[in-house]
This record gives structure tokens, sequence and C-alpha cells, in this order.
């Protein structure tokens, strides 16, 4: 059902990157993986994170990983 709801809203999977070597963390803390999406706006991004699908998948993934999601807005090309 995510996979369904991610398909017709999301612009487009920027990179979804497994560090090797750990990049160089300058401040803060860095995480082994990350993964970036692009959705065509905030309003978009905000039904996804909301949406039933991604809170029924979101509680699974929370029994096995600590996950930040964060919403930035983008630059206009």
């Amino acid at each position: 059902m995510l996979k369904r709801f991610l398909s017709g809203n999301v612009a487009r999977t920027l990179f979804g990157i497994r560090a090797i070597p750990m990049p160089a963390t300058m401040e803060g803390s860095a995480r082994e993986r990350n993964v970036v999406v692009e959705f065509r706006d905030r309003a978009t991004a905000m039904a996804c994170y909301q949406s039933p699908e991604y809170q029924a998948a979101r509680a699974i993934r929370q029994r096995y990983a600590d996950a930040d999601f964060i919403i930035i807005d983008g630059v206009a090309d």
C-alpha cells in the first residue's frame, strides 16, 4: 500500500546511500544509511507522512530502526 501511495506522489528518489566509508561529519552525528526523496511540494510530503500507509510502515520500522524524517523545502531550478 505504501509503495502504491509513493509511486503516485514522489517526484523522484534522489538517492539512497550507505556510506562506506562514513562521511566526514563536521558537526552533529551521521547515520550509516540515508535516503533522500523529492516530493512535488510540501503538501505532498506532509500527506505522505500523515497517510495511514506510511504510519503503518512507520510503526513496523520503529521496532527495528532509528530514523529521522525531515521535510525541507527545495529551491527552484
